[in-house]
């Protein structure tokens, strides 16, 4: 895919766009500033940047590991993508995957498409205007500090590219404005900013480059560079279907996962449409917990729990780890129905031991860094009709609490359950 020569870009050759920095020339680290304003964040954000390191630039941003300055979490660093550009494009991505982009894209690696790696960055960045307050109470349904503050920036950036892409492009260029959102934390007494948002609102301003220089968006460039999906298999039997269920979780993809879940919309191969997913919460040692919750407030919770955002008072998740035992071979539903709701006779479901590991991005509740679950899981699946053929869909899901895991849950006696972890980061 090869995009369009974009009319949205101020004038590219800007002073600090210049390619006398040779390529690949490892000079060590920049002489960083300490983060001790916001200003001096974006300074090394341009740094690192240009420096292509990108560990010195992942040191930026917030990933919900520390508190901010008033004490509570928030939801961590993503880069909001360009309205109206790409549809293919996401709206945003976390800090997980701005890292894995910043690997690629600033380790000089390769793209998709072709694209070749890139062999230096010069970037320039003007605030336009003071840094300020941020008004309201939360940012694209992400709460915020009192204490946060923005600034507009206006942008140039050259990248020349390692050896020409195409017949005549051997440069990338982007020109336009950023908003950047920063958060202060407290780092050992001292107070330090981290980036916390980015967003990419590129100038649609038609101007003239030269003929070897394609301009586009810093989204369609790391578009590019985006980190790969996990190498899931075709959904066409419940087998493929669980084993991707475990791909999505352990990769902290929240849209992976929600792919797998029957929504409703999808006829049945029997031709007939049923109720959505839902998932069953075991009450027996969680009186507290709900009954059940409908598929709409479990793609939520999963955008805050796979996405690595903190759920009620505790920090978002690093990593997963999840192991699934089945029992025994699937088998045919009887009776035609499942917690009361009809289902086609095809749909079949079988039982799953768990180990489930659930590492946090920062120590909670006296030094608990993760939780270690054992449940049971009983899952129902129904074929549908996709793209001429049959896929399988998650269609019910109910946590059986096996009363095995470690360590204790503050504040409570029992031990915590897979629903009860759900319920922290729930709606």
């Amino acid at each position: 895919m090869r995009w369009v020569l974009l009319g949205c870009l101020g004038f590219l050759l800007a002073a600090g766009c210049s390619e006398d920095n040779p390529a690949n020339v490892d000079q060590g680290p920049p002489d960083y500033l300490p983060n001790t304003s916001p200003e001096n964040l974006i300074a090394n954000l341009a740094m690192a940047w240009e420096a292509m390191d990108a560990e010195g630039y992942a040191a930026l941003l917030y990933g919900g590991e520390q508190p901010a300055t008033d004490g509570d979490y928030y939801a961590p660093f993503k880069f909001h993508f360009e309205e109206g550009g790409d549809p293919g494009l996401p709206a945003f991505w976390v800090k997980s995957r701005e890292e894995a982009c910043a690997e690629r894209l600033l380790g000089g690696l390769p793209g998709d498409d072709g694209i070749p790696g890139i062999a230096s960055i010069s970037m320039e960045l003007d605030p336009i205007g003071a840094w300020d307050a941020m008004g309201g109470d939360e940012i694209a349904g992400d709460p915020f500090p009192a204490t946060a503050r923005w600034c507009l920036h206006t942008v140039s950036m050259l990248m020349p590219l390692e050896e020409s892409w195409g017949e005549t492009t051997s440069k990338l260029a982007v020109s336009g404005r950023f908003l950047f959102q920063c958060v202060p934390v407290d780092v050992e007494g001292t107070t330090e900013w981290r980036l916390w948002k980015w967003w990419d609102e590129t100038d649609r301003m038609g101007r003239e480059t030269p003929g070897d220089t394609e301009v586009a968006s810093l989204s369609r460039i790391k578009a590019f560079f985006a980190p790969p999906p996990p190498a899931y298999l075709p959904n066409d039997s419940p087998d493929h279907l669980m084993a991707n269920l475990v791909l999505a979780w352990e990769a902290l993809d929240p849209l992976g996962y929600a792919a797998l879940l029957y929504d409703g919309s999808e006829a049945a191969t029997d031709g007939e449409h049923y109720l959505p997913f839902r998932f069953y919460f075991d009450q027996t040692d969680f009186p507290y917990l709900p009954v059940s919750w409908p598929c709409a407030d479990e793609l939520a919770c999963m955008e805050t729990l796979l996405g690595e955002e903190p759920g009620a008072g505790i920090p978002g998740l690093r990593a997963v780890n999840l192991d699934l035992l089945g029992s025994g071979a699937w088998q045919a539903v009887v009776g035609g129905q499942v917690e009361g709701d009809p289902c086609p006779e095809a749909a079949l479901w079988r039982v799953f031991s768990t180990d489930l590991l659930f590492m946090l991005k920062a120590p909670y509740g006296g030094g608990i860094g993760g939780f270690h679950i054992q449940d049971q899981l009983i899952v129902h699946c129904l074929p549908v009709q996709a793209g001429g053929g049959t896929e399988w869909r998650l269609w019910k899901w109910r946590d059986v609490h096996a009363d095995k895991a470690g360590p204790s849950w503050p504040a409570l006696s029992e031990e915590p359950c897979l629903g009860s972890i759900k319920a922290l980061y729930g709606p």
